[in-house]
C-alpha cells in the first residue's frame, strides 16, 4: 500500500527553514494516523533522525532546547507575542559550503547564542531579552558569500526590529518586532526595494 502525495509548499526552498524537514514531519504525522500506526513520538522522532537532524523537532513541534545532533529535544516556555517579518532573498545556498566556511570565521566574530540565559528569558517572557541573546554562528559565513542578507538586516534594523538575525545556514532574514504597524511598514519598504522578493508576515507558535 502507497501514497501520492501532493506536496503544495509554503516555506520557501533553500531557504534556511527546514522546509524540506517540514514536509518529512508532516508525512511522517500523516501516515502514522493514515494506516493506524499508533507509533509513539519518540519512535517517530527516532525513525526520522537518520533522515535529517531538523525533522525530529519539526515532529514534535513548539519551541524547543535541540542538543546532540538534534534527537536530543526539550520543551521550554514559548515566547510572548510578538510580530515576526521573514525575508529570503533571489539567491540559494548551499548548507555543505557554509559549514566548510566556519572555520575561516575567527571566533569573536561568530555570533553565538547563550542558551543559559535564553531559557531564563522565556520563562520570564522578556521579549527584550530574548531578542538581545539570539545569535546565529553560521551568519557570518553566509553573509560574505551574500551581501544582500546585511541589506535587509539594515532595513529590519531601522524599521524598529528589536533583532534580525538570518536563519539556519540562510540565506532567509527574520526581525521580531513588539508591533505590528512596524513590520508592516518595514515589509512594504522591502518589498519596494525587491531585495526580498519573498516575505512573510507571520508570528510565534504559542500553546
Amino acid at each position: 500500500q502507497g501514497l501520492d502525495i501532493k506536496l503544495d509548499k509554503k516555506i520557501p526552498m533553500a531557504a534556511g527553514m527546514a522546509g524540506g524537514s517540514a514536509d518529512a514531519a508532516a508525512t511522517f504525522l500523516a501516515m502514522n494516523e493514515m494506516f493506524d500506526l499508533h507509533l509513539s513520538m519518540e519512535e517517530l522522532r527516532k525513525i526520522a533522525l537518520p533522515l535529517g537532524a531538523d525533522i525530529p523537532f519539526c515532529i514534535e513541534g513548539g519551541t524547543m532546547l535541540s542538543e546532540g545532533i538534534g534527537e536530543v529535544l526539550t520543551p521550554l516556555c514559548a515566547p510572548p507575542e510578538a510580530v515576526l517579518l521573514v525575508a529570503k532573498p533571489a539567491v540559494n545556498v548551499s548548507t555543505k559550503e557554509v559549514y566548510a566556511g566556519l572555520d575561516r570565521i575567527p571566533e569573536e566574530k561568530r555570533r553565538h547564542p547563550d542558551v543559559d540565559r535564553m531559557v531564563e528569558a522565556l520563562k520570564a517572557q522578556d521579549l527584550s531579552a530574548i531578542c538581545a541573546l539570539t545569535g546565529n554562528s553560521l551568519e557570518e559565513v553566509t553573509k560574505s558569500m551574500h551581501p544582500v542578507i546585511g541589506e535587509i538586516e539594515e532595513v529590519m534594523r531601522r524599521g524598529g526590529a528589536l533583532t534580525q538575525m538570518m536563519s539556519g545556514s540562510g540565506p532567509s532574514v527574520f526581525g521580531i518586532f513588539r508591533d505590528a504597524p512596524a513590520a508592516q511598514r518595514t515589509f512594504y519598504e522591502l518589498k519596494q526595494t525587491n531585495i526580498a522578493p519573498e516575505l512573510f508576515l507571520t508570528s510565534f507558535i504559542r500553546p
